[in-house]
C-alpha cells in the first residue's frame, strides 16, 4: 500500500493545464445568452465603450489533500492511512490556497477592436482562464480547481459563479455598469465549465479515472472548439433563448455538475480512444453519438447562463 502515494503523485505531475470548453465555446455561449437577455447591439454600428478596468480579487482555501486522502479509502478503515496519504499529497505537490488579485483592461490591449459591450462580454466569457492561470491544482498553472465541481466536493466552481455574480451586483449599485456586465460574463464561464464531463468528474478516488481524465481532456474540449460554428453554434443559440429560472446560484452550478457527471463514460466511448494529444483533423469514433452528447451538455448549461443573466436583469436592473 505504500506505493499509492508515489503513484498518485507521479500521475498528478503529468497533468496538463485544463480549460473548460476552450475559447471558441466559452465566448460564443456567453455572447449568445448576453445578446438575448440584455438585447445587446451586435451590429458593426454598436456604440464604442470607453476604456475601463475590472479588478478580480479573491482568496480561497480548499484542503484538497485531505479530500483526496479520505476519498481513496485504501484499506476501508475510513481514516488513518487515507489521511496520511492526503497529507503527503498536500505537502508534496498541491497548492490549496488560491489567491487572485488581477486587473483586467477592456478593450483588451491586444484586441482593441473588442470595443462594444457585446464584444467585451463575449471576450470576458473566456477571461477566467487568463486571470485564474496561476490557481492550479498542482503547484501553479495546472488543473484549475475553481473551474471544476466533482461529486465528492472537489472544486469550487459553485463559489466562483456566486462570487462573480455578487461582484456584478456591487458594481451595478456603484454605477459601474460595464464592470457589472464583465463580472456576469465571468460568472457564466464557471457555469459553462460544469457542463462538460471532465470538469464535473474531478473524482480522484480511482487512479484509472485520474489517468483517463488527463489524457482525454484535450479531445473533449479542443475538438468541440474547432468545430463549434459548424456543429454546435445553432444549438447554443436556441438554448440561449430558454432561460432557466435561477434562485440559488451555487446550488444551480452543483446540480449542473451532478447532471453532467454520469455522461463521462459515454463521452469516452463515443470518442473511442484514450490519452495522447488532440490534433486538428482527429474525429470521434462515433460521430453521431459524440455530437449528441455535446449538444446535450449545451442544453444543460446555456439555459442556466441565460437564467443567471435574467436573474440579474429582473432583480438588479429592475427588468430593464
Amino acid at each position: 500500500m505504500k506505493i499509492y502515494p508515489y503513484i498518485l503523485i507521479f500521475l498528478l505531475a503529468g497533468c496538463q493545464i485544463a480549460f473548460g470548453w476552450s475559447y471558441n465555446s466559452h465566448v460564443n455561449m456567453t455572447a449568445l445568452a448576453a445578446a438575448y437577455v440584455f438585447n445587446l447591439d451586435t451590429s458593426a454600428a454598436a456604440p464604442k465603450v470607453a476604456p475601463f478596468q475590472v479588478r478580480i480579487k479573491y482568496d480561497v482555501h480548499e484542503d484538497f489533500g485531505e479530500t483526496v486522502g479520505m476519498s481513496l479509502n485504501l484499506l476501508g478503515t475510513g481514516g488513518i492511512l487515507e489521511s496520511f496519504v492526503g497529507a503527503i499529497i498536500d505537502v508534496t505537490v498541491l497548492e490549496d490556497k488560491f489567491k487572485v488579485d488581477t486587473i483586467m483592461t477592456y478593450p483588451p490591449p491586444k484586441k482593441p477592436s473588442v470595443n462594444t459591450l457585446y464584444k467585451i462580454m463575449k471576450e470576458a466569457g473566456s477571461d477566467p482562464d487568463t486571470y485564474d492561470a496561476r490557481t492550479g491544482l498542482i503547484g501553479r498553472g495546472e488543473m484549475l480547481v475553481g473551474h471544476i465541481y466533482g461529486p465528492n466536493g472537489i472544486g469550487f466552481a459553485d463559489f466562483m459563479a456566486q462570487f462573480c455574480y455578487n461582484q456584478a451586483v456591487k458594481a451595478w449599485k456603484q454605477n459601474q455598469k460595464n464592470q457589472a456586465f464583465v463580472f456576469l460574463a465571468y460568472a457564466s464561464h464557471y457555469i459553462e465549465d460544469c457542463g462538460i464531463p471532465v470538469h464535473a468528474e474531478a473524482d480522484y478516488r480511482n487512479l484509472d479515472v485520474l489517468q483517463w481524465q488527463m489524457g482525454y481532456h484535450s479531445f473533449t474540449e479542443d475538438y468541440v472548439a474547432d468545430h463549434w460554428m459548424e456543429k454546435y453554434q445553432a444549438t447554443a443559440a436556441e438554448a440561449a433563448q430558454v432561460p432557466m429560472p435561477v434562485c440559488d446560484i451555487g446550488a444551480m452550478v452543483r446540480s449542473l455538475a451532478m447532471e453532467t457527471n454520469p455522461d463521462i463514460a459515454e463521452w469516452n466511448k463515443a470518442w473511442g480512444q484514450k490519452g495522447g494529444k488532440y490534433n486538428p483533423g482527429d474525429q470521434p469514433a462515433n460521430q453521431k453519438k459524440f455530437d449528441e452528447l455535446v449538444k446535450q451538455e449545451i442544453w444543460r448549461c446555456v439555459p442556466r447562463v441565460s437564467g443567471l443573466f435574467m436573474k440579474f436583469k429582473q432583480e438588479v436592473m429592475g427588468g430593464k
